[in-house]
């Protein structure tokens, strides 16, 4: 901090770690996954898709993969995985190929 490289990162009066205006988050995988959840999981986001997930939180924190750690967090999610089911379209009924 204090060179012209890292001149956008600063400690505030709370001696929290900011790039701009984001909070950098520890490389602590029970920090990461506790804000991965709130921000996949409270009442004010229920269970957002991968790309507005990842925009939401970039807004606001900032970590080394985190786009990596949304999508697999997004993917793992069960609730995720069946409201993607319903909106697929039935495959149809099968026919049987001719035989040449």
């Amino acid at each position: 901090m204090g060179t012209d490289k890292r001149k956008d990162f600063r400690t505030g009066k709370d001696n929290i770690l900011r790039f701009i205006e984001r909070v950098c988050v520890p490389r602590s995988w029970v920090l990461r996954k506790m804000l991965l959840d709130e921000g996949h999981k409270s009442r004010l986001s229920i269970h957002l898709g991968m790309t507005k997930m990842y925009k939401d939180l970039k807004a606001t924190f900032l970590w080394t993969g985190m786009k990596t750690d949304v999508v697999d967090c997004v993917t793992s999610c069960l609730v995720c995985q069946k409201a993607k089911i319903e909106h697929q379209r039935p495959g149809g009924t099968l026919e049987p190929l001719d035989i040449p």
